[in-house]
């Protein structure tokens, strides 16, 4: 990862985690760190700089499980699904002072920093126009860059339950393993 990198960090965290009994944004770790907090923490320690939580459900609540370092982003009609989440959270993006995103879902659990850095460095220069996400056997997974030079064409693909897959499906990918979500309590 360049060393002057400019990265936001986006956890989507704005669901009701129907499967899970509630939002999963609220949902603690064994040492009791929301999991909001916790996918805030990971990116802050990658290195973004500016770490944007999308929030819906129990909004207010999930907001205040965040540390200093991230800021809640409300989502209108979170009800749509992953799109509405990445809509407004790409929307508050400040074009001038980033030059990629890194999205990861709130529910990815065994995301670590490294996983960042291995996604970050398959990108070629310059990092503005760089798309790139880990997959695990081929099939997509997180965390998912996307240079600046694209965030339009992101916002406008973002939609119900999709993110932008047509841009994504330009990305070069990054194996890093299993990092499943956690869709159902155990």
């Amino acid at each position: 990862m360049p060393d002057h990198a400019r990265l936001t960090g986006i956890v989507l965290a704005a669901g009701a985690g129907r499967r899970m009994g509630g939002p999963k944004g609220l949902l603690r770790t064994a040492a009791g760190q929301s999991w909001a907090s916790r996918a805030a923490g990971v990116l802050h320690e990658a290195g973004c700089a500016v770490v944007l939580v999308a929030v819906g459900a129990s909004g207010d609540e999930v907001a205040a499980t965040l540390p200093a370092h991230a800021t809640a982003v409300p989502v209108g009609g979170w009800e749509e699904g992953l799109g509405a989440s990445l809509r407004a959270a790409l929307g508050r993006v400040d074009r001038e002072a980033c030059d990629a995103v890194v999205i990861v879902p709130v529910d990815t659990l065994d995301l670590v920093p490294d996983d960042v850095h291995r996604v970050l460095a398959a990108i070629p220069a310059p990092l503005r126009a760089g798309l790139a996400r880990a997959v695990h056997d081929g099939a997509p997974g997180h965390p998912v860059i996307i240079g600046i030079d694209h965030l339009t064409q992101a916002i406008s693909e973002s939609a119900g339950e999709h993110g932008p897959r047509p841009l994504l499906r330009t990305a070069v990918p990054v194996e890093i393993g299993p990092r499943p979500d956690t869709d159902t309590a155990t």
